[in-house]
């Protein structure tokens, strides 16, 4: 029911590792790099060639993520999962006197 999120990991990388220390600890093939070149550059050459293209897999997630939310039986659930769990309104609960 909420809005969906695809994050950059060259984005969150510089935003939560800007001297790219934890990378460095998975990959110490890397400890000896700058941070920026980590981060934005084409290491290929001193690590290994790149394995997917971000922009065209985060491109074909969002298409498929939003045929999915455009399904009728979709729609259905999430209104459903709201209802029990996302609305606002107070419920009246029933009490017996």
């Amino acid at each position: 029911i909420n809005t969906n999120r695809i994050y950059n990991p060259i984005k969150q990388g510089k935003d939560h590792d800007p001297d790219a220390l934890w990378i460095k600890n998975l990959l110490p093939t890397l400890k000896d790099l700058e941070p920026k070149l980590i981060h934005e550059g084409n290491i290929e050459e001193l690590y290994m060639p790149q394995i997917t293209n971000l922009k065209e897999s985060s491109s074909l997630a969002r298409e498929r993520i939003w045929n999915i939310r455009k399904d009728a039986e979709f729609k259905a659930l999430s209104s459903e999962v709201y209802l029990k769990h996302g609305s606002r309104k107070r419920r009246i609960k029933n009490k017996s006197v």
